[in-house]
């Protein structure tokens, strides 16, 4: 996931899962690197590349891998902090 989504748009970014009403959305989001002065989430590399681990499994559990991956390959939004 990682590479695919640096082969996309050219850096690491982040994915997570927001609830917006009764649905559930995946989104892809800016990541803020672990040396950076803002913080980011995760506290090292290690960390980041096992929680996109965990992010494949749950959208593989529910059958939902192969639309987010067309999502990323197919989509022209550029991912923005807030959005």
């Amino acid at each position: 996931l990682r590479d695919m989504l640096v082969s996309k748009w050219g850096v690491p970014l982040d994915v997570d899962f927001q609830k917006i009403g009764n649905s559930l959305y995946c989104t892809v989001l800016p990541l803020v690197g672990f040396g950076s002065p803002l913080r980011s989430r995760h506290d090292s590399e290690l960390e980041y590349l096992m929680h996109l681990q965990g992010v494949v499994e749950v959208l593989h559990k529910y059958d939902n891998l192969d639309a987010f991956i067309t999502y990323i390959e197919e989509t022209k939004k550029a991912p923005k902090r807030g959005t």
